[in-house]
């Protein structure tokens, strides 16, 4: 990721960890997060809250959510986080409507999901 976050920032020193100017880490995978995750909510953009991150050994773990969603029957996904530069990586999306909880494995080659619901 911190590659990923040096090209869009075109700052190739730049220590994700260590940010300097008044920039915090949160900000950089943010503004990351934002260029490089959409959602589609039935066949619709949806507004996605960046809620954090953990760094977990070498991976870095964001938590989103979509707020007030109250019905629907599809959710599509794009993620090419670090995919963009390493084409050796993947993506591990979960999503979270009612249950069970869905998942899905994105890569280079396969960008997107869509996860479809049973109407309610």
């Amino acid at each position: 990721m911190e590659l990923g976050v040096r090209a869009q920032r075109k700052e190739p020193e730049l220590d994700i960890l260590d940010p300097k100017n008044g920039i915090t880490t949160k900000q950089l995978i943010n503004n990351y997060v934002s260029a490089h995750f959409k959602v589609k909510i039935d066949g619709k953009p949806a507004k996605i809250n960046f809620l954090g991150f953990e760094k977990e050994d070498i991976s870095f773990v964001s938590y989103l959510e979509i707020e007030n969603v109250k019905k629907l029957k599809t959710i599509e996904v794009f993620v090419d986080f670090v995919t963009e530069i390493h084409d050796d990586q993947s993506n591990l999306v979960h999503v979270t409507y009612k249950a069970p909880i869905k998942s899905a494995r994105l890569s280079r080659e396969i960008t997107s999901e869509i996860f479809t619901f049973g109407a309610k």
